[in-house]
């Protein structure tokens, strides 16, 4: 995995935070790019465009939008929602609604300049979920608020460490998914989500150019042939 989103270079760019207070509720256009926020105070709910029911989300907790789908934020989403443009075309950030102070919020979106991002989501639901008690979480924050550090003052390096962070940021949140997710991880990355199929796709990325065998790669898994054949490790890839 360390590999693979190494070669795809995700880039981050941070949007204008949100600070909020009383009963709220905007409506944000389709992002352009794999968007991502933090909630550092307070609670809300968020709903996205297509998806049977909305989302939870309180402090601490990280969220990523892995399609190009329009969401709305807020304490309740019966209100008539203001439009996140005119809310963040105020020059002032983080943008304010009725005065701020119960709720905040710090966010931006992935870009990519390879096409081979298209697959790193291949799978995921359309909103990646990591509450502010998993492990990965305060990575992510801590992770995201340096970024914000960066992008705020033009330092000396400001753009590779921004870079870094973006790398950080996308492990992070796609290892949470892997590790506590009930549902089953797309494609690949489920296979690397398996302690003994990761072997062996270790393997074959350590020496794509021999011809591998069944039993090769069997052995390399710790398992026989027929369960490795049959997909008994609950895994299987069409390519």
């Amino acid at each position: 995995m360390s590999d693979i989103i190494g070669q795809v270079t995700p880039e981050a760019s941070v949007s204008a935070g949100l600070d909020a207070a009383g009963e709220w509720c905007i409506a944000f256009e389709a992002p352009n790019g794999i968007k991502f926020n933090v909630v550092t105070k307070g609670t809300c709910w968020l709903r996205v465009e297509g998806e049977p029911a909305p989302i939870f989300v309180a402090e601490g907790d990280c969220f990523l939008l892995t399609r190009c789908q329009g969401f709305t934020l807020g304490t309740d989403l019966s209100l008539p929602p203001l439009s996140a443009q005119e809310v963040f075309s105020a020059d002032q950030n983080p943008a304010r609604v009725n005065e701020g102070g119960a709720f905040s919020l710090l966010g931006g979106r992935f870009a990519f300049r390879s096409k081979q991002a298209a697959h790193l989501f291949e799978g995921f639901p359309v909103v990646v979920h990591v509450r502010g008690d998993e492990p990965s979480a305060p990575v992510f924050r801590r992770a995201l608020e340096q970024f914000v550090d960066e992008a705020r003052f033009d330092r000396p390096g400001g753009r590779l460490i921004g870079e870094r962070l973006a790398q950080i940021m996308l492990v992070e949140i796609v290892r949470s998914h892997l590790l506590s997710s009930n549902r089953p991880a797309p494609g690949w990355l489920r296979g690397l989500a398996d302690a003994r199929i990761s072997r062996a796709l270790s393997t074959i990325h350590a020496a794509p150019e021999r011809k591998w065998t069944l039993s090769a790669l069997s052995h390399a898994a710790g398992m026989s042939r027929s369960h490795f054949a049959r997909g008994e490790c609950c895994w299987h890839s069409t390519d």
